[in-house]
């Protein structure tokens, strides 16, 4: 039989794309039946290297799938390659718990703490410039202080949290 393999998107990959495209290698000029989920969604040719592609023609619902292809050789034999893969594409929540939103203090080096999904990275920074950029405990929490004394006034903490499929959220 023929040998194929899907490249993208990898095994057991997580992606925020709905609508990804399906890569793969076989023999030069093969016939593949890529299906989604066990729905035929294309019938490609692998071109002279033996390289074929193809995109999701409907957006897919978030959560578990799975993509095959199977190529055929010009003697009825065939071959197929199977990846799971899951779609994401639900940002993350992300919240600042101190300081509160509005609120005047009197510390210049303050502490800032909020909570977001376990182990995300967040990136914290002040007045549009990143001070830090740290990982969420196990229960979502993070924190981390301001190192160098701010002046008086106004300043603006924001925090962007982003998942393992890439998806971001701004509080």
């Amino acid at each position: 039989p023929p040998a194929i393999v899907i490249q993208t998107p990898p095994e057991n990959s997580i992606t925020n794309d709905n609508t990804p495209t399906y890569t793969g290698t076989t023999e030069p000029y093969l016939t593949v039946v890529v299906k989604v989920d066990g729905v035929p969604i294309d019938t490609v040719v692998a071109d002279g290297s033996g390289n074929w592609t193809t995109t999701q023609p409907t957006p897919l619902p978030d959560g578990p799938h799975t993509v095959s292809a199977t190529a055929t050789d010009p003697y009825g034999n065939s071959a197929t390659d199977t990846n799971p893969f899951t779609v994401d594409t639900t940002p993350p929540t992300i919240v600042i718990d101190t300081p509160v939103d509005g609120s005047t203090i009197t510390d210049n080096t303050p502490l800032y703490t909020g909570t977001t999904e376990p182990n995300l990275t967040v990136i914290v920074s002040v007045d549009g410039v990143p001070i830090d950029t740290l990982v969420a405990n196990g229960s979502g929490n993070w924190s981390t202080p301001q190192l160098t004394a701010l002046p008086d006034g106004p300043h603006t903490v924001t925090a962007l949290a982003t998942d393992v499929a890439g998806n971001t959220a701004t509080d």
